[in-house]
């Protein structure tokens, strides 16, 4: 027990760092992740654990063994250790095979969750995109424009786009918009959309693609009429079975004296997260709608590259304005999943170690019966049992307590995992593929723990097993 708890805790800052590099995909996150410390509590909870574990099943047999029934050990002889013995030793395989089942299902459910949700479309590209938020009031027209000038003349730099909602940063100005023209239905219940400003080459610089109409462009600024750009799902919600282009709005955020004129459609974006539904979203003109506002810059090649170039081309618009928030949008894509990916990580790791445990498991008891066994093997054998009959003797006794542990575990793991229900995305806490490739999985690799020793039980030298005894 020492030696194994020793043993742990020269494993356990490794592995810790380890885990930090596996979850982290970002340089930001890696640096968050490197933080990540051993606990003197966690480690003295952890010691404390596995000395009473120790104690516990170390006193259990001690204590079985100083009271012997001489009798019933005769009659036993070496036939395994006797029905309590078999109890015990079955009981324990079960459990250690129920509890990595559960462990399985779970990580089974949360690696499938995590698939489906990084092939979850976000409405957007984030590969080659930088973005920074500038630092200034509401309404600096000139600013933005020197700025994005600046930015745009820089080399490898394609698009440059600002916007004063950026995807996953948290910050949207949401308020009902309303249709020209509708019945009392839909102005009883209006839709309730992100209400956002961006400038024309936004789109372009976020991979928004146009779906109808037109996009934004230099000539919707102060002194022209108001337009707007909707979301697909939005231009639905307000204009059902009808072409929105040239319709009329309205919201209560912009504060707009006048009524704004649908020009175009683009595709939904997922503003707050993969995991969420796609916003509802009016874009309008920053010049038409001043706001503060996020930088978009999509580049030729690694947009980290640009960083310097960014921030030396903003101080030199204004030395006391510096752009901050600095960071990839893939970056952001990836922090905003982090969580999921760090649960998934651990309790991939934990399933894994239990997997590994059980097979072991498995494997020792069937090799300590098959050792206990071997006068009876040889007598099998030398009375004309085939190899067949003795490999089907210890596989199907390993075997009968592994399926009744993937049953037990299966139930508990059915329970087990509605807890987990918040964690998941896109797949049931009840998912049967899950649970079925669990139980094969388990199944299969209990079946080679048993099939090892069986084995060797059936090339046993039925002479040497009986001279043995």
């Amino acid at each position: 027990m020492i030696v194994g708890g020793a043993s742990g805790l020269l494993l356990a800052s490794p592995l810790t760092r380890l885990l930090a590099r596996t979850s982290a995909v970002t340089l930001g996150e890696m640096s968050r992740m490197a933080a990540i410390t051993i606990d003197w509590r966690v480690l003295g909870f952890t010691m404390l654990i596995s000395l009473v574990t120790g104690l516990f099943f170390g006193l259990l047999p001690a204590l079985r063994f100083s009271r012997p029934d001489l009798n019933v050990s005769l009659k036993e002889g070496g036939n395994g250790g006797g029905f309590q013995g078999r109890g015990l030793r079955n009981a324990l395989m079960v459990s250690e095979v129920a509890l990595a089942v559960m462990l399985l299902v779970g990580a089974g459910l949360l690696i499938r969750s995590f698939v489906k949700l990084t092939g979850v479309d976000p409405g957007y590209k984030a590969e080659n995109v930088l973005t920074a938020r500038l630092y200034q009031w509401d309404g600096e027209i000139h600013y933005y424009e020197q700025t994005l000038q600046r930015l745009a003349a820089l080399p490898g730099v394609e698009a440059v786009g600002a916007t004063s909602h950026l995807p996953l940063t948290g910050y949207n100005l949401r308020d009902y918009v309303f249709a020209e023209g509708r019945g009392p239905q839909q102005r009883e219940s209006p839709p309730i959309a992100s209400i956002t400003a961006v400038n024309p080459d936004y789109f372009r610089a976020m991979g928004i693609s146009l779906r109808a109409g037109r996009l934004l462009n230099d000539g919707d600024n102060q002194g022209s009429p108001l337009v707007a750009v909707l979301s697909e799902t939005l231009a639905r919600r307000l204009f059902p079975n009808e072409n929105p282009i040239g319709k009329l709005i309205k919201d209560d955020a912009a504060r707009q004296p006048l009524w704004p004129t649908v020009i175009g459609i683009v595709n939904d974006v997922r503003h707050r997260g993969l995991d969420h539904d796609v916003d509802l979203t009016v874009y309008y003109s920053y010049r038409q709608w001043p706001r503060r506002m996020y930088l978009v810059l999509r580049s030729a090649a690694d947009p980290s590259s640009l960083i310097p170039a960014v921030r030396k081309a903003a101080l030199d618009v204004d030395p006391a304005r510096p752009v901050f928030d600095v960071m990839t949008m893939s970056e952001r894509l990836s922090n905003s999943i982090a969580t999921r990916r760090v649960y998934m990580s651990l309790l991939t790791g934990f399933a894994a170690l239990a997997l590994l445990l059980a097979g072991a498991g498995v494997y020792g008891v069937i090799s300590y019966v098959v050792t206990q066994r071997t006068h009876e093997v040889g007598v099998r054998i030398a009375l004309g049992a085939q190899t067949a009959d003795v490999l089907r003797l210890f596989i199907k006794q390993g075997m009968t307590v592994v399926l009744l542990g993937v049953g037990l575990g299966s139930l508990g793991a059915f329970a087990l995992t509605r807890v987990m229900s918040g964690l998941l995305f896109g797949v049931g806490a009840t998912d049967p593929l899950t649970f079925a490739s669990v139980a094969l999985l388990l199944s299969l690799i209990a079946l080679l723990a048993c099939y090892l020793p069986a084995r060797r039980a059936a090339r046993i030298d039925p002479l040497l097993s009986l001279r043995h005894e």
